[in-house]
C-alpha cells in the first residue's frame, strides 16, 4: 500500500488556516521527506526474505566445510593406521 501525500493540497490548507506561504511550503516539504523514509510491508516481507536466504546459503557453505573436515580428519586416521 502506497501512502499518497499531495503538497499542493497541504499547503492550502495551512494557507488557509492563517499559516505564511513559506512556512506551509516547508512542513509540506518536511512531512513529504519523511514519509520517504517510511517502509511498506512489501519492503519488510523482501528484506526479510532476503536474509532468510543469505542465512541458507551460509549455513550450507558452513555445514559444507564442517563435513570436508570432517573427511580429512577420518582419511589422516585412516592413513596413520
Amino acid at each position: 500500500m502506497t501512502y499518497q501525500f499531495n503538497q499542493v493540497e497541504f499547503v492550502r490548507l495551512l494557507e488557509k488556516e492563517g499559516l505564511g506561504r513559506g512556512a506551509a511550503e516547508a512542513i509540506a516539504q518536511g512531512i513529504d521527506d519523511g514519509r520517504r523514509e517510511l517502509v511498506t510491508k512489501a519492503d519488510l516481507e523482501l528484506a526479510l526474505a532476503h536474509a532468510g536466504s543469505k542465512q541458507t546459503v551460509q549455513f550450507g557453505v558452513m555445514l559444507g566445510a564442517g563435513l570436508a573436515l570432517a573427511v580429512a580428519i577420518i582419511g589422516l586416521i585412516v592413513g596413520l593406521n
